[in-house]
């Protein structure tokens, strides 16, 4: 027998009467009677239990710090913990069914490294005293970042090293990580309204990349985002049916809808693409100034942008230049133009059917889908010294490397895809064969998927992304290996059931 609550993102008004939305933050006090034989699980540690007769049990709990209604949570179980405290008494615990008891150990040990970590980054400890992390079977949410009350689906938790495979203890670590980066961002500060529910997804998916980083270094997760995240949320934002990461809700109803890659994967996107520009120490200074003036609060977009303005010492105008990646749906195509002594740089909004382009949309477009964009780029001549030049809303022009090709968007950091003449996805397609190593990993791959959806717009011909795959059979690295499967997948489907498959195949 067990009970689990689930009340993001309305539902706590079907449990008490309440003011349901995330900005009515509140104070609770909880009292739970439950059957012997089971553990009480709430928000805070307990503060007394009663016995009520032979078979029932009260618990009474701590009061919870200033929160939002949806983060409210009670597990009732049979389940069996296994725990660490911390030396300033902080206490973890990662509970199971007793037979999956076993299979907890990697959670607790991963999970003391991810908190550890975030105290120091952000400079501030959680304010709930306590962590419970319990593995439900069957939970529909998949995980839920409830504070002080982690809840998962057993199989985003449990990890048996004499069973699980690689993968399932890579999807474990970035699901525990994402739900304690929610401890600073969306419990300590939660954004205003739904419609910002990427400044909680967005955050919490670049930390959780950032804390992996850490903890994992050799598992260069900043390369696997891409295949994993950044390429597939560009081809569902390059439809006309995609929308702004910041979106008007309305409707309660229009909520869920925004439980979606847009809001944590292309949210993630833009953020690591500000971190880049503004350099990692500015962006975590901003992130704590962010915490501090805003702790048991809520912000809004406008609110961040100013934080990160005032933690870049007014270098940049950030609200200026990222809502023009948040407040419009899409992304640009950065061309570069042979102009014969240097390179011109032109940006256009990238559809995968061009043809849809100026078709009216749910939203007014306030930026007519042009971008503040630090395009930065490497060459042949200078292949390992990083260059950025800003594109802002029009062309810009860089000089012409005297000598073979020039690679842009280094990293694949910037949320654009990168459009060359014929001749330099040749010189880029001849460097890959003759030493691919020069060119990094990710943008390997960023290059196989870029090409890949040009020719699915009809920007390019097939037989120019094609050429740049011949180099792969001395590839080792399984990132671009990746975005040649998922480029791929696509012309498998449009050739499915036709003769020319064969040849495919």
């Amino acid at each position: 027998n067990l009970a689990v609550s689930q009340l993001q993102t309305m539902d706590a008004r079907s449990v008490f009467p309440c003011f349901d939305e995330p900005n009515f933050k509140a104070k609770f006090t909880l009292s739970i009677i439950y059957q012997t034989g089971y553990t009480a699980l709430t928000n805070m540690p307990p503060v007394s239990t009663t016995i009520l007769s032979s078979d029932w049990l009260q618990t009474d709990y701590q009061t919870t710090p200033v929160m939002s209604t949806y983060l409210l949570a009670i597990v009732v179980s049979d389940f069996k913990s296994r725990n660490y405290t911390f030396d300033n008494g902080y206490e973890l615990r990662i509970w199971a069914r007793p037979d999956a008891y076993s299979q907890t150990e990697y959670a607790l040990e991963f999970a003391k490294s991810c908190y550890g970590f975030f105290t120091d980054y952000f400079g501030t400890a959680d304010v709930v005293p306590k962590a419970d992390h319990v593995a439900v079977p069957d939970f529909s949410a998949g995980a839920m970042e409830n504070w002080g009350l982690v809840v998962y689906r057993e199989t985003a938790l449990l990890y048996d090293r004499h069973v699980s495979s690689s993968h399932n203890k890579y999807t474990v670590t970035f699901i525990v990580a994402h739900e304690i980066a929610h401890t600073w961002f969306g419990n300590i500060v939660t954004m205003q309204w739904w419609d910002d529910l990427w400044l909680n997804e967005g955050f919490a998916s670049l930390l959780m990349y950032v804390v992996m980083d850490s903890i994992y270094p050799h598992w260069n997760v900043f390369a696997i985002v891409i295949v994993d995240d950044i390429l597939p949320v560009m081809v569902e934002d390059a439809l006309t049916t995609s929308h702004p990461v910041s979106s008007k809700i309305d409707n309660p109803e229009e909520i869920p809808q925004h439980f979606d890659s847009i809001s944590y994967n292309k949210g993630m996107a833009v953020l690591r693409m500000m971190m880049d520009f503004a350099g990692s120490e500015k962006f975590r200074n901003g992130l704590r100034l962010y915490i501090e003036r805003y702790r048991f609060k809520n912000a809004d977009m406008a609110q961040l942008w100013a934080v990160f303005t005032e933690s870049f010492n007014h270098t940049y105008d950030v609200p200026k230049i990222m809502d023009t990646w948040t407040r419009q749906m899409g992304y640009p195509m950065v061309t570069v133009e042979d102009t014969g002594g240097q390179f011109v740089l032109h940006q256009k909004r990238f559809l995968l059917d061009p043809k849809m382009a100026g078709v009216e949309e749910k939203e007014v477009n306030p930026f007519g889908y042009k971008w503040y964009i630090p395009f930065t780029y490497i060459s042949q001549d200078f292949p390992n010294d990083k260059k950025t030049v800003w594109l802002n809303l029009a062309t810009a022009t860089i000089p012409k490397p005297v000598n073979g090709w020039l690679l842009g968007n280094y990293q694949v950091v910037g949320f654009f895809r990168v459009m060359y003449d014929r001749k330099m996805w040749g010189m880029l397609a001849d460097q890959l064969m003759r030493n691919h190593t020069v060119i990094p990993e990710a943008n390997r791959a960023g290059l196989i998927g870029d090409a890949f959806a040009f020719a699915r717009a009809n920007l390019l011909e097939y037989d120019v992304a094609l050429n740049l795959t011949r180099y792969l059979k001395k590839e080792l690295s399984y990132i671009p290996w990746q975005a040649f499967v998922h480029s791929i997948e696509f012309i498998k489907g449009m050739m499915a059931n036709r003769a020319a498959y064969v040849q495919l195949q």
